[in-house]
Order: C-alpha cells, then structure tokens, then sequence
C-alpha cells in the first residue's frame, strides 16, 4: 500500500495512510496513489459533493472546530458512497475533462 493510498479498517470503512502532510494536521490534502491527473481525486470529491460534502480535488481543506457528531457522521457517510462509487468506475475512470484542458 502507498503513502496516499484507502487501506480497511476491520469494520469496512476506509482510513486514509498518508505519510506525506502538506500543512497542519488540521489543513489535510486527500491524494490518490497512481493518480498523476487527479482524476481519482476529482471523481470522489466530486462524489462528496453530491452526497452534501464539499472537498476539493487538489487543496488543502481546513477542519472547523464546529463540526458537530451529526456533521462528522454524515461525513463518514459520504466517504463510503463516495468511495464506492469510485471503485465502481474502476480502471475505465475516463481523464476530467477540466483538468486535461489546462494541461492541453
């Protein structure tokens, strides 16, 4: 397993292994193994969102201490779908269309 890669806890639910940090414990930058276009990162961001939670693909995000039980739980919730889906579209995960135009 890589350094930014989903490892399983015993109950199913995904944990992150990160052993590079790109700013304080509480600004954390979700990255993908094997993603040099972030189009993993993209597609379960984008995932996130759909399932009420805003992450960014390529940022650093920032933790509130105001985050509530409820706020982390729906969370948790939208990081297994998100993960999910992500496995279901698999190796044929098509390029983000956004990011392959600022590359072109």
């Amino acid at each position: 397993m890589g350094p930014h890669s989903v490892a399983r806890t015993r109950s199913g639910r995904p944990s992150w292994s990160m052993s590079a940090q790109t700013a304080a414990v509480t600004m954390p930058m979700f990255l993908f193994d094997d993603d040099p276009d972030h189009r993993k990162g993209y597609r379960w961001c984008s995932e996130m969102v759909e399932r009420g939670v805003y992450m960014h693909p390529f940022h650093n995000m920032f933790i509130s201490n105001a985050l509530t039980m409820d706020d982390i739980a729906q969370t948790l919730e939208a990081a297994d779908g998100a993960f999910r889906a992500l496995v279901a579209a698999g190796p044929e995960l098509a390029p983000n269309t956004r990011l392959a135009a600022l590359s072109a």
